[in-house]
C-alpha cells in the first residue's frame, strides 16, 4: 500500500525529527478551519483522516 501523511501543525517546526515529516502549517490559524481551506483550495481527496486535540466545539465535524 502506497501512501503520504500529511500533518497539520498550528506552526511550523523543525526541532528533533518533525523536519522528516511533511508539515503543513496553519501558521496560527485554527487548524480545524485552515484543514477545510486547505482542502478546498488543493482539491485533495482524502481516503483517511485522523484526528488529535481537535477543538470539539467547533463546526469542524459538521461539515
Amino acid at each position: 500500500m502506497d501512501y503520504e501523511v500529511i500533518w497539520f501543525f498550528p506552526s511550523e517546526s523543525s526541532d528533533g525529527e518533525y523536519s522528516n515529516l511533511s508539515i503543513v502549517s496553519a501558521k496560527g490559524q485554527s487548524v480545524e478551519g485552515f484543514f477545510l481551506d486547505y482542502i478546498n483550495e488543493t482539491k485533495i481527496d482524502f481516503d483517511v483522516i485522523i484526528t488529535h486535540f481537535l477543538e470539539l466545539c467547533t463546526h469542524f465535524f459538521f461539515k
